[in-house]
């Protein structure tokens, strides 16, 4: 998996406060791949600390990665 790929399996994850995907929200900030030990770490913005959402994109973000 590449960066395109990530990006193209985030804009599947919705933030339901603002409306849009995270990806075209520009709320994807890193995306950090060690594609020997299977590990994607993502950084992002999301709107507000502590958002009411958080946990609900992050398990978005979890599940449109998974393989």
């Amino acid at each position: 998996m590449n960066e395109s790929d990530v990006r193209e399996r985030l804009a599947t994850v919705q933030d339901p406060d603002l409306g849009d995907d995270i990806v075209s929200l520009g709320l994807v900030n890193d995306i950090d791949i060690e594609a020997e030990a299977n590990v994607v770490r993502i950084s992002l913005a999301l709107g507000a600390p502590f958002s009411p959402h958080e946990s609900a994109i992050a398990g978005d973000v979890r599940d449109a990665l998974a393989d």
